[in-house]
C-alpha cells in the first residue's frame, strides 16, 4: 500500500509540474482487494454443483 501511495504522490507531482501533458486525472491508486479469473465461470460451476439453489443449469 505504501508503494501505491508513493506512486500517487509521484504522479501528482509530475502533473503539477507539466499540466499540459495530462488531459485528465491520474490512475485510481486504490488497492485491488479481489481478483477473479473468468468470473462468469464461477456462476456456471456453482450451477453445476447446485442446480436447484439458483435455478441455472450448466451447459
Amino acid at each position: 500500500m505504501d508503494i501505491l501511495q508513493a506512486r500517487h504522490r509521484l504522479y501528482e507531482m509530475a502533473r503539477s509540474q507539466t499540466p499540459s501533458r495530462w488531459s485528465g486525472n491520474t490512475r485510481n491508486w486504490q488497492p485491488i482487494t479481489r481478483v477473479t479469473l473468468n468470473p462468469e465461470r464461477d456462476s456456471v460451476a456453482q450451477a453445476a454443483i447446485n442446480p436447484r439453489d439458483n435455478g441455472q443449469v450448466a451447459a
